[in-house]
């Protein structure tokens, strides 16, 4: 059975690889990419999706000329929020460029269609929707997670979030019964040692941790069980908000979810103007691995994000097990330190108090404390480039 799924991103150098990396797995069905704020300003994340999205239909064309299986892709991009819930707004521009693909518009390394803007306006349908390699909306992103949730099976459709938590936040806010019809939500984000936008705080839980830290709450009571799903069901079918399944994945168990810098010169800089795809791909690399040698002197690219989709796909692979280790932690995230904003807080001690780590109901995080490069670089490259390594 084919997963839907709803991927809510700020793509964003390794949310466009994630994202192609869905499209191009057959267990899942893209049904929504939603759009927030995060590597970049709102404005470059529309533009950078929007030129993902024709690049994937270029590569359906080429692919059908071919003679090769290929899907042509209807999914839903809808707008988010621009800024975060009550924090400073925070950038990643310095790895990922002002434009969030490593300025390769301004470089003339790819074009974004021109019409890239009024793409996304959904009027546009009324002028050839249908030549469009997406499908528009009116809804803004918190509401259409929560429209795909309410037109689908209870616990039927997982998200995938791979940038700040605005937008689940939001819809969490908006209509939490609704929110918690979704199977289970899979976030990128936090760190269980050190930050790597502060020395405590991760990107994505640092660029809006009031979202982060209120959407672990959606967690609590969670029991992960055939019981715990009958109960949810049970709750969702009389109208009542349920335990959600939340799984994160901290950057610091993610490292290993790296492309080789000799890969990349090895098996994906060749392919470069072998097909859309590849060309595409290629034109932002070119600085992700420029930068990761200058500013971390790195000889390879964490893709956090991608690695998020793998662990996605194991769990519905039924390899989570063979693959992943992790632990039950009532996850906070800080929202208000002076020298902490952003991080994962989790209770390390070894005693356990009577009344809960915070004094109040446990949050019930499934937390991946670690996880295998092999397995992500092998699936990564035969998935997107069929190749083996």
């Amino acid at each position: 059975m084919v997963q839907p799924l709803i991927i809510d991103c700020d793509p964003g150098i390794d949310d466009v690889l994630a994202l192609i990396l869905a499209f191009k797995s057959p267990e899942v069905d893209v049904r929504a990419v939603t759009l927030t704020h995060g590597n970049t300003t709102l404005k470059h994340v529309k533009r950078n999706a929007v030129t993902l999205m024709d690049v994937m239909a270029a590569q359906h064309i080429e692919d059908e000329k071919n003679g090769m299986k290929s899907q042509k892709q209807s999914t839903v991009l809808a707008v988010g929020r621009a800024t975060p819930l009550n924090s400073d707004q925070v950038f990643a521009t310095e790895f990922h460029g002002h434009d969030g693909l490593g300025n390769i518009y301004e470089q003339g390394l790819h074009t974004a269609p021109t019409d890239w803007e009024n793409q996304l306006l959904h009027d546009a349908e009324k002028v050839g929707e249908q030549n469009k390699p997406f499908q528009s909306t009116s809804r803004d992103a918190a509401d259409e997670i929560l429209h795909q949730l309410r037109v689908a099976d209870p616990l039927s459709v997982s998200i995938l979030a791979i940038g700040p938590l605005t937008n689940l936040a939001l819809a969490m806010q908006r209509d939490v019964q609704t929110f918690s019809r979704a199977k289970d939500i899979i976030i990128l984000g936090g760190s269980l040692t050190a930050g790597n936008i502060t020395p405590y705080g991760e990107f994505n839980f640092v660029a809006d941790p009031v979202a982060a830290d209120l959407v672990m709450t959606a967690s609590k009571g969670f029991v992960n069980t055939e019981q715990g799903a009958k109960s949810r069901f049970d709750l969702l079918s009389q109208g009542k908000s349920a335990p959600m399944h939340i799984v994160v994945l901290p950057i610091d168990s993610a490292e290993c979810g790296a492309i080789p810098a000799s890969v990349y010169r090895k098996q994906i800089l060749p392919l470069r103007g072998s097909a859309p795809l590849y060309t595409f791909i290629n034109s932002f690399l070119l600085h992700a691995f420029k930068a990761m040698e200058e500013l971390f002197k790195f000889d390879y690219m964490a893709t956090y994000d991608a690695f998020a989709m793998i662990l996605l796909l194991d769990m519905l692979n039924g390899t989570l097990e063979k693959n992943w280790c992790w632990k039950w932690h009532d996850m906070r995230v800080e929202t208000a330190g002076k020298y902490t904003m952003g991080m994962s807080c989790i209770d390390t001690r070894d005693w356990e108090s009577p009344d809960g780590s915070w004094n109040d109901q446990s949050n019930v995080v499934q937390v991946i404390t670690k996880a295998s490069g092999d397995n992500f670089i092998q699936s990564f490259m035969k998935r997107i480039f069929n190749v083996d390594v």
